[in-house]
């Protein structure tokens, strides 16, 4: 889902040599550098696969045996925090299916910091991708797009700009902010009724978002 094709050698290594539990670890570290160093960071796919299989051949010959080792020799492709953190404040996904993950990862560790042990309660089921400011936006929208023209080519994308829905609702889609505004307030999702402190929605406002969810993610995508 998270398109990295970098680390199949190291998983198949783990799943011969490595009992389960380093095996789970060891997967969640995966996921982790994929996030930070591919998706968010858009490192090099040459340089994480160089990283990738030096590491599957050193858990094949058994010189690394727990996933907190095989992080020592995957260093060089986790981004710190601080680098992280700020490649997340400007970032544009055009997959949906890879912004749903980003954005239900994001949910939950707000839910976990607001709700903490009754964080799982309640918890919504399927979700859905609704893009704030339209990626097409029309008349509606002439009030932002004409203050600033380049909004929608450069925000539209811009996760800040997005948020989860428990349903579809196509009448919502294209329908200014001032619309769309009670249906966040209603909202279960703790990241979609917040949009409601809002009173309009233009680019201050997307990269605000996204600072914040930014702060989030260095917890969701951190392994330890």
């Amino acid at each position: 889902m998270l398109g990295s094709q970098q680390i199949p050698p190291v998983m198949m290594a783990a799943l011969i040599k490595f009992s389960p539990q380093e095996t789970e670890r060891l997967f969640r570290l995966l996921e982790v550098i994929i996030v930070r160093f591919q998706l968010i960071g858009a490192g090099r796919t040459g340089r994480l696969e160089s990283a990738c299989a030096r590491l599957a051949r050193s858990i094949f010959k058994g010189d690394v045996t727990t996933a907190s080792s095989a992080f020592k020799e995957l260093k060089e492709v986790y981004p710190s925090d601080s680098e992280f953190q700020q490649a997340f404040t400007s970032k544009r996904e055009a997959s949906n299916q890879k912004a749903l993950y980003l954005l239900r990862a994001l949910e939950s560790e707000e839910r976990r910091l607001k709700k903490g042990v009754m964080a799982k309660e309640n918890e919504p089921g399927t979700l859905t991708v609704e893009h704030i400011l339209p990626r097409k936006a029309g008349d509606e929208w002439s009030a932002v797009t004409k203050k600033d023209p380049t909004i929608v080519e450069e925000c539209a994308l811009r996760l800040g700009n997005m948020c989860l829905l428990t349903k579809v609702n196509r009448e919502l889609g294209r329908k200014p902010f001032s619309d769309k505004k009670p249906v966040y307030a209603k909202s279960d999702i703790i990241l979609t009724s917040m949009l409601a402190q809002n009173s309009d929605w233009a680019r201050p406002n997307i990269e605000q978002r996204q600072a914040h969810m930014a702060k989030i993610a260095v917890s969701v995508w951190r392994f330890q």
